[in-house]
């Protein structure tokens, strides 16, 4: 008998819960549903999933804080496929539609993309250590702190954590003011080197007042993307049990690509286990060139140029990674890039350790 797909559950410091659908279930903060999650931002009875055949769907049950699939609230029934995700108050669930993990056992979440096992390991891979530049910044912007109220310290400033119903932190909506790529190749290595130190200082600053996780990892991805010449970005998180990796946020920098369409195009399988289990940033100049992608149909179906990716990992834990990479053009990304990079993923990693305690 075939598996039947799970739904995999996942609140920030507590274990993820897998459920197998076998039939229709309901979610919401009431105990009586089939899936009741302790999370004040739920109504009694918030969505539902259905199971028609091998396909999942699923669709709003008039909650009062919605349902969103990759970031767009739904208002009518809604597929779901490999790499959504599905938020709800303050947790995320996705779906484990069975597919084989690979050899270490972890597996990956990403859309229309099967996992390979002819892909030979990447070139211009190097150990991770914390970025010069985090250090830097991180030296003189003190962490948050949290009293006992629940009154939030930055600095000499202080702030009281201020739960809203529209769960948004009070930052303005993350976008892409102005891609690296519609900048062009006008500036110099040492303003872009410049301007990577300034977004990284301000993702910190901005740190100061998120209160969501999931919206600081959008505004931080997108800010990484104005000096970074990618076309397309994403954020992908480590569940608890290190057993999934599955996108968090996916953001196109190229006009005409929405962020959905950038989500439904997959990612190569190799560099991310790579990146995750073996804590190294991994730089491609031109996979289309490379020997060793010969036979990785997942580097041909996605029919990317070059690629950058690096662990989201700050002292012993790695908790995901950000994957970068630009279809047109090889030879797109500099080691430059990989440091500014690496730097924004140390923060990234401190915002997620911060934001997820309590």
């Amino acid at each position: 008998m075939a598996r039947p797909p799970h739904l995999v559950i996942v609140q920030d410091n507590r274990e993820p819960q897998r459920l197998p659908l076998v039939r229709d279930l309901a979610l919401g903060r009431d105990p009586e549903v089939a899936i009741a999650i302790n999370d004040g931002y739920l109504s009694r009875r918030h969505c539902g999933f259905l199971r028609r055949g091998d396909d999942v769907f699923v669709r709003d049950l008039g909650s009062y804080n919605g349902t969103y699939v990759n970031g767009t609230k739904i208002h009518e029934e809604c597929q779901l496929f490999r790499g959504d995700v599905l938020k709800v108050g303050r947790t995320r669930v996705f779906v484990d539609f069975g597919d084989e993990p690979g050899q270490d056992g972890l597996q990956i979440h990403a859309p229309n993309l099967e996992q390979h096992s002819a892909v030979k390991p990447v070139a211009r891979s190097k150990p991770t250590k914390l970025s010069e530049a985090y250090e830097e910044i991180a030296a003189k912007i003190p962490p948050r702190r949290f009293d006992p109220e629940g009154s939030a310290s930055w600095g000499s400033a202080t702030r009281r954590a201020v739960v809203r119903p529209d769960d948004k932190t009070p930052f303005p909506p993350p976008r892409i003011e102005e891609s690296a790529i519609a900048r062009g190749e006008s500036s110099s290595r040492g303003q872009r080197s410049d301007a990577g130190i300034r977004v990284l200082s301000q993702i910190l600053r901005v740190l100061a007042n998120a209160t969501d996780v999931h919206d600081f990892l959008d505004h931080a991805l997108a800010r990484v993307l104005e000096v970074i010449p990618a076309e397309r970005g994403i954020l992908m998180r480590l569940d608890p049990q290190k057993r999934s990796l599955y996108a968090e946020c996916v953001k196109s920098a190229h006009k005409g690509v929405s962020d959905a369409d950038a989500r439904r195009k997959g990612i190569s399988h190799t560099i991310a286990r790579k990146v995750i289990r073996e804590r190294v940033s991994v730089l491609v100049d031109d996979a289309t060139l490379d020997e060793r992608f010969r036979g990785a149909s997942s580097v041909q179906e996605l029919q990317v140029r070059s690629i950058l990716c690096v662990p989201l990992w700050l002292g012993e834990s790695v908790s995901g990674l950000i994957y970068m990479d630009n279809l047109l053009h090889a030879y797109a990304f500099t080691e430059q890039d990989r440091d500014v990079l690496v730097a924004a993923a140390n923060v990234a990693a401190l915002g997620i350790q911060q934001l997820s305690r309590g």
